[in-house]
């Protein structure tokens, strides 16, 4: 642990230098974000994508702490055919499912689109912890001040995936379905390895304003230079590294054992075969817990999921509830490039619960 800091520490003061020489590349104007500059994005977003602000109240530590919580909703008025509640990964936002959105609508489903709070859309709060049942919390909330009820699929993609089979199992009477797209597994992932590193920078940020000035800077420059991954603050990316300190995986055994339980709640566990994030095995195993039956791969290489669809509906005609598809040369965001099949296994789910 001590040899880990030492090399974050350097580390921190090599970007920190790296970043006052790239000025020029307007990276500096993050040093000093704060919720109030968030807040000014946020508010002037609300105009488009379907947005609304929800009023919520979640416990944290024996505190109410209420958050205005920016959500997408398709259809506010309600559909018939059924609601997918979207939770999506880290970083992420209610953007990650927009590819969804054109076969959904034609399919007649509503969306709610889940922001988490700290990312870009729902403001964060001192308050919160970020920890698995605050967030579990954070969408019920939201769940029951939509009022949302009956033929409901809580839809996760990788950390959003254990909120997913969570509120799956906090509401047995309306839920007929959970997606699982790209989704964490039992043990930590390459991406989130290694741990000891992922534990320093939480370690660090928490000990207070000082050390999160310094490591605001590292973090951007890590998250959106190396990581690959685009965030607009250093909080966001210290929000990340929390996020992976708080991820208990093992936790979600329990939970699934619930759902293995009910045959009326169908499970679809959908993994790539190259992603770059979470191993193949790592999958595998997450949906060996699930008890799935015979596995659905899709080796080719197009976007056209109708083989994969069709057996998925054999599958869940035939009596299957969990199933596991694999698709082999695809990447950490089948939602982008897999839309078709997703919102096709929705409308199977939501078909085999009426």
């Amino acid at each position: 642990m001590r040899s880990s800091l030492k090399i974050f520490a350097r580390s921190a003061g090599l970007a920190t230098r790296l970043l006052k020489k790239s000025a020029s590349k307007n990276l500096g104007v993050y040093w000093l974000s704060t919720s109030a500059n968030d807040g000014k994005k946020m508010s002037s977003s609300l105009a488009g994508d379907d947005l609304r602000s929800v009023n919520v109240t979640i416990n944290v530590n024996s505190q109410k702490v209420t958050l205005d919580a920016i959500v997408q909703d398709t259809m506010p008025s309600g559909s018939s055919v059924g609601t997918v509640v979207a939770v999506h990964g880290v970083p992420g936002s209610h953007k990650d499912f927009k590819y969804l959105l054109p076969p959904l609508k034609d399919a007649g489903i509503r969306l709610i689109g889940v922001n988490f709070p700290g990312f870009n859309y729902t403001l964060d709060s001192p308050d919160l912890q970020h920890t698995n049942h605050e967030r579990s919390d954070y969408v019920q909330a939201i769940v029951d001040q939509l009022g949302l009820s009956r033929k409901l699929v809580f839809m996760g993609h990788s950390r959003g995936s254990e909120n997913a089979i969570r509120l799956a199992v906090r509401n047995p009477k309306d839920c007929v379905g959970v997606m699982l797209v790209n989704p964490l597994g039992l043990r930590p992932n390459r991406g989130m390895r290694p741990l000891s590193a992922v534990n320093s920078v939480t370690f660090l940020w928490n000990l207070g304003p000082i050390t999160q000035f310094f490591l605001r800077p590292f973090l951007l420059w890590l998250y959106n230079s190396v990581l690959k991954f685009p965030v607009s603050t250093g909080d966001q990316a210290a929000l990340c590294f929390r996020l992976g300190t708080n991820a208990n995986l093992r936790s979600q055994l329990p939970i699934i054992k619930k759902l293995n339980e009910r045959r009326d709640v169908a499970v679809v566990v959908a993994y790539s075969g190259s992603d770059r994030l979470v191993e193949t095995e790592v999958s595998r195993e997450l949906a060996d817990a699930f008890e799935t039956g015979p596995e659905i791969v899709c080796r080719a290489d197009d976007h056209k999921a109708s083989n994969a669809s069709q057996e998925l509906h054999t599958l869940f005609r035939n009596g299957h509830t969990k199933v596991a598809v694999r698709f082999d040369k695809e990447n950490h965001f089948l939602q982008k490039h897999r839309a078709v099949f997703i919102v096709d296994a929705i409308r199977s789910m939501l078909a085999r619960s009426q």
